[in-house]
């Protein structure tokens, strides 16, 4: 792991953890491609931080710990959990002693009991059985934060059928290809019903990455426990 960590420089670490994350897209300009996600990132962190005194994170679906790595640089705790085996050991190595932090489970079988100042997850909604998985995530997620829930990169259910004739129109055979691994969209009304419900503020923000076109077709939600 040595040979990723020894990289020149944070940018290039964090678009060598994302591409194992499965961003290997066939992009022209890859530099931009992954510096996009590295800039939309850190813009994320900059917004939350100016809502809330933030000293720990917790990732649902973290993978390799790219998203942690750039909190673990900023002084900030870390720790997560990712279905993937081979991706939690990456996240291990990458993070040293913090990656005890950081183990091998389903989102739905998150132990609530260990509170963390934010909940996060990034492109991980998508993958989700159906919208009531979806819903008992976000139910244990806000029961572990003690200040807020993020949840990155949620596909928009109004925008399902755009996204789905993009994909055929671009991916030969898509039907076939991916049948079976079909995405899974959500409203905004589940994320504004479960705000009500918690009595607690919510925030919807857009993916911005020009260079990533699932973007146009997602969007954020920020939970904040006032």
């Amino acid at each position: 792991m040595a040979s990723i960590k020894d990289a020149a420089d944070e940018l290039t670490v964090y678009s060598r953890l994302k591409k194992m994350d499965g961003f290997d897209v066939a992009v022209k300009d890859q530099e931009a491609y992954y510096s996009s996600f590295y800039h939309s990132a850190l813009n994320l962190w900059q917004h939350v931080q100016k809502e809330m005194a933030m000293q720990s994170v917790y990732e649902i679906g973290c993978g390799s710990g790219a998203n942690l790595y750039l909190l673990q640089n900023r002084g900030i705790k870390v720790g997560g959990i990712d279905y993937s085996e081979k991706l939690v050991s990456v996240a291990q190595k990458i993070l040293g002693e913090e990656g005890k932090s950081v183990s091998v489970g389903e989102a739905a079988d998150i132990a609530v009991g260990e509170k963390w100042d934010i909940l996060f997850c990034c492109s991980v909604f998508e993958y989700f059985p159906d919208e009531s998985y979806g819903r008992n995530v976000l139910e244990k997620m806000y029961e572990k934060a003690e200040k807020a829930v993020i949840v990155l990169e949620i596909f928009d259910k109004a925008l399902q059928n755009e996204c789905e004739q993009h994909r055929r129109n671009t991916i030969e055979d898509y039907d076939e290809k991916y049948k079976g691994l079909e995405k899974m969209f959500y409203t905004r009304d589940m994320f504004i019903q479960f705000a009500q419900q918690k009595n607690c503020r919510i925030e919807f923000t857009q993916v911005d990455n020009p260079y990533y076109w699932n973007s146009r077709y997602q969007y954020n939600c920020i939970l904040y426990k006032d």
